[in-house]
């Protein structure tokens, strides 16, 4: 999957979230003001031996009520930073 030139904005349960083994890449993208309140990471949810490639992406003002507004990664996902 890619994600390239994109504005995730205001979403209520989340902009992106992945729960099985996958590769993304997320390139030039903002995510900003989202939230999620049932689950972690504001912005982006990543489980289960998800590898994420992230270039010249933004988070502004992402929360949770759990963990991590802006990014929460779990089990042996992976997420490279460019």
């Amino acid at each position: 999957i890619t994600i390239e030139d994109s504005k995730f904005n205001e979403n209520s349960e989340g902009a992106v979230t992945l729960s099985s083994v996958i590769e993304i890449n997320i390139k030039n993208t903002s995510f900003e003001n989202n939230k999620v309140v049932n689950n972690d990471g504001g912005a982006l949810f990543f489980d289960n031996k998800t590898e994420a490639n992230l270039s010249d992406v933004s988070f502004i003002n992402n929360e949770s009520k759990n963990y991590a507004g802006a990014l929460a990664i779990y089990n042996q996902s992976k997420v490279l930073l460019g």
